[in-house]
């Protein structure tokens, strides 16, 4: 699956095991949302909100994090 998402505010969403390699996400909101176990290769974040999201055993591999508020975020486990 191809995910884009420009200028969105998705707070506490849930994409917990979305396979979506090469997806990207842009100038948008999804603090606390659930990435656990999701598949991310190559996904392109810039300027992203991502402040305390579970990224609890997902495939970041390649993936690319531009501008981005990661405080607080889950990252363990992660490839």
């Amino acid at each position: 699956m191809y995910l884009r998402s420009r200028s969105v505010a998705l707070p506490e969403s849930d994409f917990a095991g979305v396979k979506a390699h090469n997806g990207k996400f842009e100038a948008s909101k999804l603090q606390g949302s659930d990435f656990s176990g999701a598949d991310l290769r190559g996904a392109r974040f810039d300027t992203v909100s991502l402040r305390g999201c579970d990224f609890r055993q997902a495939d970041l591999r390649g993936a690319a994090f531009v501008d981005c508020d990661l405080r607080e975020a889950s990252l363990h486990a992660v490839l």
